[in-house]
C-alpha cells in the first residue's frame, strides 16, 4: 500500500501543475506569447542547466564496473532497437511529418530523472538509486540525441538541407547536447564550480519542471489535439504497457535480478519526459501531440508503475 501511495504522490502533482497552467491561460493570466517564450527558455536555458547538473555529478570511474556496464549495454541496445522500430512505425501510420518526431520521442523518451529517481529510491533503496544516478551519464545523452534526431529527420526540408550533414550540425548546435558534453567533461576532470555559481545554475535548472508543466497546461487544447489523439493513444499503449512488459521480461530471461530489474522497469514504464514538449515546440514539431502524449502517459503510468513495482517487490 505504501508503494501505491508513493507512486500516486509522485505523479499526481504533475497533473495538478498542468491544470494550473490550463486555468491560468483560460483566465488570461498568461497567453500564447508567454508559452512560446517560456518553452524556449526551458529548451535553451533551464533544461541545459538541469542536464549539466545531473551529468557533472556522476562518478565516471564507477561507470566501468561490470554490473553498471551490463545495465548500460542492455539499456543502450534496447533503446536503439525501440528507436528504430518506433521510427518505422511512425513512417507507416503517422501521416503528418511534423507529428512523426513527437510520436517517436513519446515512445522512446522517459521521465527517468524526475519520476524515476524518487521511485527507485523509495521502492528499491539507496544502492539502486546510486546505480540510477550513474546511469544518468549515459541515459540522458542517449535520450536527448535520439529525440533531436527524431525531431529533425522527419521534418520536410529544402533539398540542400535534407542530408546527414545538416542533421549532425543540428545535433552539435543543440543546447541539450552541448550541456551533456560539458557536463561529462566536468565530471571526468573533476572541475570544481564556485558555490555561488553552482547555486545559480541550480536555481535556473529548477525552472524546467514547473515552467514546462504550466506551458503544457496553457498550450493544451482538446479541440486542437483531437486530430492527433489516436497517435497519442498508440504511444501511451506502447509506453506504459507493451514496452515495460516485453523489455522487463527479456531482462529477466537474460539474468537481470533484484534492483537492476527494478531500474529497468522504471526506466521503461515511466511517462514520456516533460521536456519533450519544449523540444517539440522549439524545433517546430507538433507540440500539441507532444503535450497530449505527456498527459496521457503520465496518467496511465500510475497504473503500470504500481502494478509493475508491486510485482517485482512481491517476487523479491
Amino acid at each position: 500500500m505504501d508503494n501505491i501511495f508513493f507512486t500516486i504522490n509522485g505523479v499526481v502533482p504533475i497533473f495538478l501543475v498542468i491544470i494550473i497552467g490550463y486555468i491560468l491561460k483560460r483566465f488570461k493570466f498568461i497567453n500564447d506569447e508567454f508559452v512560446k517564450k517560456s518553452t524556449r527558455i526551458v529548451f535553451k536555458v533551464s533544461l541545459p542547466c538541469m542536464i549539466f547538473q545531473s551529468v557533472r555529478g556522476v562518478d565516471t570511474k564507477e561507470l566501468f564496473s561490470t554490473e553498471i556496464v551490463n545495465l548500460i549495454l542492455f539499456l543502450v541496445i534496447t533503446n536503439l532497437i525501440l528507436f528504430i522500430l518506433s521510427s518505422i512505425l511512425a513512417k507507416k501510420i503517422v501521416v503528418e511529418k511534423i507529428s512523426r518526431g513527437p510520436f517517436v520521442q513519446g515512445i522512446v523518451r522517459t521521465n527517468f530523472v524526475i519520476i524515476g529517481y524518487p521511485l527507485i529510491l523509495n521502492l528499491f533503496g539507496e544502492i539502486a538509486f546510486a546505480k540510477a544516478a550513474l546511469l544518468t551519464a549515459f541515459m540522458i545523452p542517449m535520450y536527448n540525441i535520439m529525440a533531436v534526431i527524431a525531431l529533425t529527420v522527419f521534418l520536410p526540408k529544402k533539398e540542400s538541407q535534407n542530408n546527414i550533414k545538416s542533421t549532425l550540425v543540428n545535433l552539435a548546435k543543440n543546447p541539450l547536447i552541448i550541456a551533456i558534453v560539458i557536463g561529462l567533461i566536468f565530471a571526468y576532470v573533476h572541475i570544481e564550480i564556485p558555490k555561488f555559481i553552482d547555486n545559480t545554475i541550480e536555481y535556473v535548472s529548477q525552472l524546467s519542471l514547473p515552467l514546462s508543466l504550466i506551458c503544457i497546461g496553457a498550450f493544451f487544447s482538446l479541440d486542437k489535439v483531437k486530430k492527433s489523439l489516436n497517435y497519442a493513444l498508440v504511444v501511451t499503449f506502447m509506453k506504459v504497457v507493451v514496452n515495460p512488459i516485453i523489455i522487463v521480461f527479456i531482462a529477466y530471461l537474460i539474468g537481470f535480478r533484484g534492483d537492476n530489474l527494478g531500474i529497468i522497469l522504471v526506466s521503461f514504464a515511466s511517462p514520456t519526459a516533460i521536456s519533450s514538449f519544449a523540444m517539440s515546440d522549439a524545433m517546430d514539431n507538433d507540440s500539441q501531440l507532444a503535450a497530449a502524449i505527456i498527459i496521457l502517459t503520465t496518467a496511465f503510468s500510475i497504473i503500470s508503475l504500481i502494478i509493475g513495482s508491486n510485482v517485482l517487490v512481491s517476487i523479491g
